[in-house]
């Protein structure tokens, strides 16, 4: 996780550091429309009463795989979002509806009494094997995180655990200056797994990036 200071020169450290990493550019240029999208069906009251928003970067890697027809661990792409709204400790039906009923937002189950916390998933295509991740995918984060870092209260990110450390410290670099915390973590086995230290993982950071 980083954190940090906030200051006004947060935006121009990140991306200096994040052109400064490698010398080409890798942008998701679909996160800042995602996400207008998603706050643009809340109306303006329920957005401000929110107490806490953050967004899921799902980069790919174990903890979000489903088993294919053969039993083998395989990534699906933009399934994730859909099987966790399945989940009741990931994300409550009921609540949301009550709540926040013209949004697309998960709503994490509420705990410490009446804390809120809503998050929504921004996916990558494709979804990325950890073991293949580069500088331009690190940058890519990091860009992602700058582009949307006054629309959400703090960041969590998916990915395998074969860079993770790796992701860390080169964003631990790039996201300096932070006064907002990032969460970065994978898993061993899916989320959806009967047993699966996935589930810990997804709902844990989300309560500390919240």
């Amino acid at each position: 996780m980083t954190e940090g200071t906030s200051n006004d020169s947060t935006s121009d450290h990140l991306s200096n550091n994040g052109r400064s990493c490698c010398n080409k550019e890798s942008t998701n240029s679909n996160i800042l429309d995602a996400v207008q999208t998603s706050i643009d069906s809340l109306a303006n009251k329920e957005w401000s009463n929110v107490e806490s928003r953050v967004l899921v970067v799902y980069t790919g890697g174990t903890i979000g795989m489903v088993r294919n027809n053969r039993g083998a661990l395989e990534p699906k792409p933009r399934d994730l979002e859909r099987r966790l709204r399945g989940y009741p400790h990931m994300h409550d039906e009921d609540l949301a509806k009550e709540k926040y009923p013209n949004s697309p937002f998960l709503v994490l189950p509420l705990y410490k009494e009446k804390h809120c916390i809503i998050y929504m998933i921004h996916e990558y295509s494709p979804l990325l094997d950890s073991s293949n991740m580069t500088c331009d995918n690190w940058a890519t984060i990091a860009k992602d995180i700058r582009s949307v870092y006054k629309m959400f209260d703090g960041f969590v990110v998916l990915q395998g655990t074969d860079t993770l450390a790796y992701t860390a410290s080169a964003l631990s670099f790039m996201l300096e200056n932070l006064g907002k915390p990032v969460v970065i973590t994978g898993s061993q086995i899916p989320i959806f797994e009967t047993r699966s230290d996935g589930r810990d993982n997804f709902v844990g950071s989300i309560i500390m990036a919240g």
